[in-house]
This record gives structure tokens, sequence and C-alpha cells, in this order.
């Protein structure tokens, strides 16, 4: 989904097509990232490498241009995309089995030949970047040198992130392979929680690789080449991962708008379109599958709050904030006299509780375990753990203390997977996110330039209300097809008469908005649900068709006026004044799996648009009392219809018959 930040709308319709007289093909509206845009995050992959072909990999070997750089002792000497490449802005992942066998010393074999099977899956492990030193269990990327030099001298694996079983025999021993320089052979080496690990046969040969407490595998001397990888079957991988890179995407990435943006209760925003990738070729198949990936990474989020208009309808809003970034962080340093926060990694980086809105955090464990407090700190600070998207959190006051300061879920707020202009306050570089729109109007509601003032007039005429009548009550089966602008146009050409010369007078056919039938939009489709009164003598079948008559007349066109907005409690009120004495309660609940009760107690409608009802007596049911299942309420998070996903800002021009507009300040996710 695409949408902008500021007021600035879409004006799009699959009602409206525009046709090209070639090939008679629809020509499509397209949202184009252009080139000014940077790329989400560069990944570069190294592979371990035999270079000299004796069956013992050597060397790093970039998989883009086949370059190897081969490590002399601690040193990997790999060089990066440039001296401006910055330890804060890189993450590395290295996946590799590490020489570990499954189902422990279980598979242990004296020759130590072992086939491809006998060890576990390679296994992702993520190792941060310092600038200063390995000690802190990070690799070292100096400020200005444009290398990676060391990699931390200790990486712990979670045993919870292997597939298979590391463990077995009568000791439950962890079992693994290392490749021996002295010998040029490979040996195998076992141990337990309790215990350091050995070399089978040779007890005096201590390893690098222990379990910890059955949770967790160590590896020591992980920075030493020897002791690291030599491959066992599985060609080792290093991942360099560069954030927040400032370079431009090589070409325009392409969506194609598909349809309007709905709330729960129909509801389209104007600020908002679904998109997808482009299929320039109608083969049904996208030009580009993996787009979205290539404008969006793992790591963007987009944040949103929730914002009330005039008329009291609420939607949502890309958000700004003061960010504090922690997500990297397993632990945090934060000191409530001085009312400091620091990642544990460097507690001398400290930020003033007072310099940050919304705090980024790895997980709601992290958030309780350091964030909450009973010192009445951190109040009203937000507060966003990854592993809980798309939710939330405030840090407000208990209840039943004062001082005690807990997280609760704020509504008002959400995140989604996408990639915004830059909604940190704090960055000194704030990104934009530029794009271009190319929106193709139908000829029959192209405007005249040369006229001095338009008057564009929406109009039902009785013919057409009478065919959705005919529609309604099922005399025909087929939806009636509004009429065109140039039939409105010869229709009501004699008030041309009453225009100035100036003037240019546009017709367009009013709509209407189908609720609670199963013809009306997923979103509105609903069950109206009926609690009796205990000593009435009607029975449900009256109450059902006296309601639906009710319905009926409250929707009559005589009652409204084009772009109302629709409240259940006045036609609530409306059936109470009427049967009073049968009824105790009406509510409304909708039928869409993803809604929840509540959602269409407030329906608006566009501009353009009448409300008409094809509810029938099977969307009304008489029930004895109102509970939670058949009210549909639940604690659960409403899924948002999504194509693509990420966020934007822009600036803009556009055209009326083939428009092209460009911007920077848009938002898609």
């Amino acid at each position: 989904m695409y949408k902008f930040s500021h007021d600035i709308k879409f004006y799009f319709s699959n009602d409206e097509k525009a046709y090209d007289s070639t090939s008679g093909q629809v020509k499509k509206d397209i949202i184009e990232l252009t080139t000014e845009n940077y790329k989400p995050l560069i990944k570069e992959t190294y592979t371990w490498y035999d270079t000299d072909e004796d069956g013992i990999s050597d060397a790093w070997k970039l998989a883009d241009s086949d370059a190897t750089y081969t490590p002399s002792g601690a040193s990997q000497n790999i060089v990066l995309r440039g001296r401006s490449s910055k330890a804060k802005d890189m993450e590395l992942r290295f996946i590799s089995n590490f020489g570990i066998l499954q189902n422990g010393e279980t598979t242990i074999s004296g020759s130590s030949n072992y086939a491809q099977g006998d060890f576990i899956s390679p296994v992702e492990i993520p190792i941060k970047v310092d600038p200063v030193s390995a000690s802190t269990g990070k690799a070292v990327v100096r400020t200005n040198s444009g290398k990676l030099t060391t990699f931390p001298s200790e990486i712990q694996i979670p045993v919870s992130q292997i597939g298979e079983s590391v463990t077995g025999g009568a000791n439950g021993n962890i079992a693994y392979v290392k490749w021996d320089i002295g010998s040029s052979s490979y040996k195998t080496y076992q141990g337990n929680a309790t215990t350091t690990s050995f070399e089978v046969g040779a007890y005096s040969n201590e390893g690098h690789i222990d379990l910890l407490s059955n949770s967790s595998i160590k590896i020591s001397d992980f920075d030493t080449l020897t002791n690291r990888w030599q491959g066992f079957r599985h060609q080792d991988k290093l991942e360099v991962i560069y954030k927040n890179v400032r370079e431009v995407l090589d070409i325009p990435l392409q969506f194609e708008v598909v349809d309007p943006y709905k709330y729960n209760d129909g509801f389209a925003d104007p600020a908002k379109v679904v998109v997808s990738p482009l299929d320039s070729d109608y083969d049904g198949f996208p030009d580009n599958p993996s787009l979205f990936d290539d404008f969006v990474s793992s790591d963007d989020f987009v944040f949103f709050e929730t914002k009330v208009d005039l008329d009291g309808y609420s939607y949502e809003k890309p958000a700004k904030f003061k960010i504090l970034d922690l997500q990297s962080e397993d632990v945090l340093s934060v000191n409530f006299g001085l009312e400091t926060i620091a990642p544990g990694s460097n507690p001398d980086n400290t930020t003033k509780f007072s310099d940050f809105d919304l705090i980024y955090v790895k997980s709601l464990d992290v958030a309780t375990k350091y964030l909450k407090n009973t010192v009445g700190k951190l109040i009203h600070k937000l507060v966003f753990p990854r592993d809980e998207l798309p939710k939330v959190y405030e840090l407000i006051n208990d209840l039943t203390s004062p001082l005690l300061v807990v997280l609760s879920q704020n509504n008002a707020y959400n995140v989604k997977p996408g990639r915004s202009f830059t909604q940190n306050t704090l960055d000194l570089t704030p990104r934009n996110c530029s794009f271009k729109w190319q929106h193709y109007a139908p000829s029959e509601v192209r405007i005249d330039p040369s006229i001095s003032n338009i008057v564009e007039m929406f109009v039902i005429t009785k013919t057409f209300y009478n065919n959705m009548i005919e529609y309604k009550n099922k005399v025909v089966s087929v939806l009636p097809e509004h009429p065109t602008s140039d039939e409105l146009s010869q229709e009501l050409s004699s008030l041309d008469n009453y225009k100035s010369l100036s003037d240019q007078m546009v017709f367009t056919s009013g709509k209407f908005k189908l609720l609670f039938g199963s013809d009306a939009g997923e979103e509105v489709q609903a069950q109206i649900k009926v609690v009796k009164l205990p000593n009435t003598t009607t029975s449900d079948t009256e109450i059902r068709s006296a309601v639906l008559e009710l319905i009926d007349q409250y929707f009559s066109i005589s009652n409204w006026d084009f772009g109302e907005t629709f409240y259940f409690s006045e036609l609530s009120a409306f059936i109470h004044q009427e049967l009073g004495g049968q009824v105790a309660t009406v509510v409304i609940v909708p039928s869409k799996a993803q809604s929840n009760f509540g959602d269409l107690y407030q329906v608006r409608c566009e501009p353009d648009e009448f409300f008409m009802s094809t509810a029938t007596v099977d969307n009304i049911e008489v029930v004895k009392s109102l509970t939670s299942i058949n009210l549909k309420q639940s604690t659960a998070p409403t899924e948002d219809t999504t194509s693509t996903t990420a966020t934007s800002s822009s600036s803009g021009s556009s055209s009326s018959s083939g428009s092209s507009s460009n911007g920077s300040s848009g938002s898609s996710y």
C-alpha cells in the first residue's frame, strides 16, 4: 500500500478506466519510485574459498566480483565498499555448521570420515560491529579504515536456533570436527555442559566449542583462523550488511495501482492506494515479484498514529518522533537517578530521558526488564518491541501505585513493515521518498484547461434510481450501470443555457454504496442482531420482517444527501422508537472475518455516493442475549489488506489525461 503523508489525494477508481486505442488494453496508473531514492541496504556475500585447490579453504571470496581476501592472523583483510563505511551502519551475518555433529557423540566416527548429513544445518549468526575493540563481542571496522579487521574472539549460538539435536550418547555430549594443522587431518571433539570439550582419544587436547547449560553453544577463539572454519561439507559464508547507505537506486521501481485503500467500515481513504509490482505485458505475472524487497529491508518499519477528523472519523497517518534506536541491544544501561539510558554494549553513550519520545528495543522482555520502574520515571514514553510487531506500548503509572511505571499497549499507534520518509526527528540527515504518479483519466472526465470556472454536478437520474430499486428488490439480478458523463451532458444540456461563457459544466453520475447485504462490499456486509423483550408475543419472523422494513425506510433516498455519514446509533434509535414494545436491543456486527464489533457503527460514503441497504431477512438475526461470541469481540489486532508495503515522501506536478505527479511526502507498506 502507498500513502501520502500530507493532505494530497490519489483520485483513483476502478469504475473509471482509460483504454489504449491501439491495443485496447486498460492504461494502468503507475507509481514509480525514482532513482533519487536510496537503496534500502546493500548486502555483500563472501564464501570461504579454497584458492589453491588443496581441499582446505583459505580466503574470503566476494560473490559479486570474485575478488579474494586472505586473512593474516586475526585480521580478515576484507576491503569494504568505501572508507566512509561506519561500524554503526554495518552488521555481519556468519553462516556455518561450525563442524557440529547431529545427535552429539552418538555419531562420532573414529576415522573422522563424515558425510554432509552428519552435520547440523548451517546456522546464521548475527555479529555486531564496533569501531574500536573486538572485546565487546563484536567485529571491528575502524573509522575511515575501509576494512573489516577482526572478528570477535567469542560467539554464542542459542541451541534453540539449531534445527537438529546436538547432544547424544550415554553422557549427553556434544561433538564436533576441527581441522588440525599439525597432523593435516580432521579430528573429533566432545564435551557437555559440565566439562570443557576435548579431543576424542586424546583428552589432553582441549577444544574450542563448549555447551553452556544446555541452552547455548560457545565458540572460543573465533578470531583464530585454524579454529574457525574449514568447510566441513558446507562452504561457510559471511554476509556484510551496509545499512543507511547513500547509494541511489539503479533503476526506477514501478508499482501499478490496483485499488483504493479501504478501512474496515468500507471507507476508501483517498490518501492511500493499494499497489502491486507492475505487470507491463499483461501476462498475469509481475515483471519483478521481489520489487517490494528491492526497496524495503527487513529492518524498515513505518510508525502510524490514529487521527480523528472534525466529523469524528478515525484514520491512520505516518507519525514523527524523537526515536532512540536500541533494537540490537540485549542489555540496556538505565540510570533513573541521572535520567539517562545507554546501550549495554557501550554504557558511555548515554541519552537523556528528555531527548526521546519513543524507544525501539529488541523484545518486550528487554523493555519490561530495563524500562519498567518503581521511581515514577519514563512516564508516557512510547516503546516499540520489535518482537511485538505491530504493537506499540506506553510507559504509564500503575493505578494502584503512582510511582510504579508499567508497560501498557497504546492502540493509538501501530507499526507496519515498510519504508518511509525519515520519521526520526533526531536524524541529522533525513531522507525523503521521491515518487512519480502516472495517472490516466478517462476522456469523459477530462477538463478543458482554458475554462476559468468548472462546475461539477453529481446527479442521480430517476431512471438509474428506479433500476437500483429493481435490483435491490431482486427484480433484476445484474447491478445496473450508472449513466456516463456524456449521457448526462446530453440529457441535461438545457442547463448550459444558465452558465456563464467562462464556465464548464461537468456532470458526474452519483453512485450507491450498498450496505449489509451479500452484494455489498466485504467491509460493510453485516448481521443485525436483535434481542426481543422477554414479554413480547411477536414471533421472530415478524420481528425480522419489521426490522427489515424499518431499515429500508431509514435509507430512503429522500432522507439522505450525497456524501453523508451513517451512524448506527441513529438507525438503532429509529428501530427502538417504532418497535419499543417488542425489541430490547439492536446491534450491528460486521461479517468480515478481520473486522471487530463496533467497526460499522459509523460508515462514511464518498462525496458522489448515497447509501442503499440491500439487507434481506437473512441479514437480521433474533438472539436470546448478546455474548462476546455473537458480537465478535476480540483483542486480536485487525489485519490490513496490503499488497506491497513501504512508506515515503515527495513533491509534485500533474496533468489530467496521462498525468504524471512527482512527490516526496507519502508512505507505502
